[in-house]
């Protein structure tokens, strides 16, 4: 009987371990404000079969800097026994980011999202900026399928539990998509009612979109690769 019961007992200290939190954060403070940096603005989020955002060659970002981002904390816990990772981020307060230039041009698709949201089409834009978010609230978990033949790894799941806001704003000067010029005062007005409307109707398709967009990323990672971009719990070295 002693015997079963301290099995019992390490295989439930075990499998507590696998459960438990392996990383808070972030782990060295962050600068308020914050620089950001000039430089090209390329990117390109595609797989074959859909095209969700492309920033053509040629975009630039002239410099800015962000605010607020001392309030942002994330946590994740990882299951090692089922490959599946459960992540949280909130910023409490606001954070913003505004910058005096940029030019930028290419196409995105937000789809299944409205315009009203995210439009669709091909888009270009210019000037200033200037896009603060109060009290982001994003959680959920990921489970990760291993390839034993290649050894490489996809997302088999994502899943989104909680996406939120309290207020928004966005103003990116000079700005048209899908030949629309867009009024930013009132796209920022109404951004918070209109996306809490269209998340409950179209979340779990556009977050599976993501998951297949991510995959295209991951592609080419192995679990043991996936675990060293997260951290895997370890504690980072010196704050610069």
């Amino acid at each position: 009987m002693n015997t079963l019961v301290l099995t019992l007992l390490l295989v439930g200290s075990a499998f507590g371990a696998v459960l438990q939190p392996t990383a808070e954060g972030p782990y060295c403070p962050i600068d308020d404000p914050l620089e950001l940096e000039a430089g090209p603005l390329n990117l390109t989020i595609v797989t074959k079969d859909d095209k969700m955002l492309i920033i053509n060659l040629g975009s630039e970002h002239f410099g800015g800097e962000a605010t607020g981002l001392t309030g942002l904390t994330y946590s994740y816990t990882v299951n090692y026994v089922t490959t599946t990772v459960a992540f949280s981020m909130k910023i409490e307060g606001v954070a913003c980011a505004k910058g005096e230039k940029y030019n930028a041009d290419g196409y995105v698709n937000s789809s299944p999202f409205t315009k009203l949201v995210l439009p669709t089409g091909d888009f270009k834009g210019a000037g200033g900026y200037n896009a603060c978010i109060k009290d982001f609230i994003v959680s959920g978990s990921l489970t990760i399928f291993v390839n034993f033949v290649t050894g490489k790894i996809s997302l088999s799941k994502l899943v989104i539990t909680q996406i939120q806001f309290s207020e928004v704003s966005v103003d990116l000067g000079d700005f048209t998509v899908g030949n629309e010029k867009t009024d930013w005062e009132e796209y920022s007005r109404d951004l918070k009612k209109n996306f809490d409307k269209e998340i409950e109707e179209h979340g779990v398709a556009f977050v599976d979109r993501a998951r297949k967009q991510a995959n295209e990323f991951l592609k080419d990672m192995t679990l043991q690769d996936f675990w060293d971009l997260i951290g895997e719990g370890t504690t980072p070295g010196p704050c610069p």
